[in-house]
């Protein structure tokens, strides 16, 4: 409980300090575990996130075993909808200690968006080398006004790993949402996940195995609310 108390305390702060309206607030809680970790080695981790979206730009602190940081992130749009995105992300004190700077773009063409990427990623602890590039792609196509299904294909240059094709559909109606997907990798890996939103209820499960450059082999529920002051432009 104190997490929550001053994830929202601080995250409060930030809104009241920008000078930009919020647009979004979200507080999520994740429970994981890890089905591969020996018996001496901790296998569950909490993590609360408190996410607000402004016009143009996101923070997002997240507070736990896992996962410990925060996040920042914005985008430029230009006059056909097409963006272009940038997020600076630091973690620590978890079980998961780095940097990464994302850059991407998504651009739009009528009912297809064409996406890619690459994410520069410092490990305090490399495995390999001190900085990893992560090259990613990906395409949605919009079959109703928020409904959507996507292919997604991520590198991790990590040795004994692959690249991921990640396949999902987004059913989306007003402020409800039911997202399914499933994740192959090329070594034979195969997550998946599935994810909602019904009101301000937010839920999800996934087996999460290699999640986010770890070595953990994730079971995670997942479970807030999101609250919507205004559209996204």
């Amino acid at each position: 409980m104190r997490w929550w108390a001053f994830g929202f305390a601080l995250v409060c702060w930030a809104a009241r300090a920008s000078a930009s309206p919020v647009q979004h607030f979200a507080i999520v809680q994740e429970v994981a575990r890890d089905g591969n970790a020996p018996v001496a080695r901790q296998d569950e981790f909490l993590d609360s996130s408190f996410y607000v979206v402004w016009p143009r730009q996101h923070l997002t602190l997240t507070l736990g075993s896992f996962a410990n940081g925060a996040e920042w992130g914005g985008y430029l749009r230009d006059r056909r909808g097409s963006t272009y995105e940038m997020a600076l992300r630091r973690r620590q004190n978890g079980w998961l200690s780095d940097t990464a700077l994302d850059l991407g773009t998504e651009q739009r063409f009528r009912r297809t968006v064409l996406g890619g990427g690459v994410r520069a990623f410092w490990p305090d602890a490399p495995e390999t080398s001190n900085l990893l590039l992560v090259p990613s792609g990906g395409v949605q196509v919009y079959y109703r006004n928020e409904s959507f299904v996507s292919l997604r294909l991520v590198y991790d240059p990590r040795p004994n790993t692959g690249t991921t094709l990640r396949f999902a559909n987004r059913w989306a109606r007003g402020h409800a949402f039911i997202e399914t997907a499933i994740a192959p990798r090329t070594d034979g890996v195969v997550n998946w996940s599935m994810q909602g939103r019904w009101g301000y209820a937010l839920f999800g499960y996934g087996h999460e195995r290699d999640f986010d450059f770890s070595r953990l082999d994730r079971r995670v529920w997942s479970f807030g609310f999101q609250y919507d002051f205004s559209p996204a432009p």
